[in-house]
């Protein structure tokens, strides 16, 4: 509940409009004082004093001025238009595979358009595996026994470790034959290529150099008391369709290889409908 406070006149008021009033009364005085110290400047001999410039002021009166308050400029508002360019989350592949796929929902629409008899178009259940089948399915890892169906498309980019003396290229070749076999056999990772690239610095040295010293992955060597340091490396990418629950594995061979120093998995599958996906019905 608000104090009452008796003005000068006798009337009781509350206390926050009598701190209004000291408030009020306090910014009148400093606005007579700034007043009175800019006149008595202008009358004196010999100064030249500009009300409309703080320069001129006298100290008393500037420090008065910056004490009694501060004005703030608003922020202009950006009406410029933004620029609309291609998404950098599709590459290339991806934006011709919509395309096709618009292509084709097209020309499925102008065949219903075309057709006078306007029929619905039911499922030939005779392309389709039984409900029985699906539920049942048993993947054993091969790829070629394996049925087609429910894998997305993923990227690995590899840096082996450069070390001409321990690891030369005939170790290289064996150790990336290695992960195409186990993709192919052991995580039924379909349509598997490897590729080896060029340094992404200069674009012309097959051996990048990296940014920053890194480690190897893997447990430290026998006989050693701790991992080498490298400063170049060789980068491979793989490129595949394998199913999602392939990734923990994959990341685990990953971890546990000395011969890996950094990897990158980027996925491109955004629907099992575009072409070029792992789907039954593109068959």
């Amino acid at each position: 509940m608000p104090r009452c406070i008796t003005s000068d006149s006798g009337v009781p008021t509350s206390s926050s409009a009598a701190r209004r009033r000291r408030t009020t009364v306090g910014l009148g005085l400093t606005g007579l004082a700034l007043l009175a110290v800019g006149l008595g400047a202008a009358s004196s001999p010999g100064s030249s004093f500009v009300a409309g410039s703080p320069s001129a002021w006298p100290a008393a009166a500037r420090a008065a001025a910056e004490a009694s308050g501060v004005a703030l400029r608003a922020k202009r508002l950006d009406t410029t238009p933004t620029k609309e360019g291609r998404s950098p989350f599709y590459s290339t592949l991806d934006r011709e595979r919509m395309a096709r796929r618009r292509q084709q929902v097209r020309e499925m629409m102008r065949e219903k358009r075309r057709s006078a008899t306007k029929t619905t178009q039911t499922l030939n259940y005779e392309m389709l595996p039984s409900v029985e089948d699906i539920y049942s399915r048993q993947f054993t890892g091969n790829a070629t026994v394996d049925p087609i169906g429910g894998r997305k498309r993923y990227t690995l980019t590899i840096f082996f470790k450069h070390d001409p003396q321990k690891a030369g290229p005939e170790i290289l070749k064996k150790s990336i034959l290695g992960y195409i076999d186990f993709f192919r056999n052991r995580m039924s990772c379909r349509s598997v290529t490897a590729k080896s690239m060029l340094s992404p610095i200069d674009g012309r040295s097959p051996v990048t150099s990296l940014e920053y010293p890194m480690k190897e992955y893997g447990e430290v060597p026998k006989g050693e008391k701790m991992k080498k340091v490298y400063h170049k490396a060789v980068l491979v990418k793989f490129e595949m369709f394998a199913p999602p629950a392939a990734l923990e594995y994959i990341q685990k061979r990953i971890y546990k290889d000395n011969m890996i120093l950094r990897y990158m998995l980027l996925g491109h599958t955004r629907s099992f409908m575009d072409f070029g996906e792992d789907n039954e019905l593109h068959l």
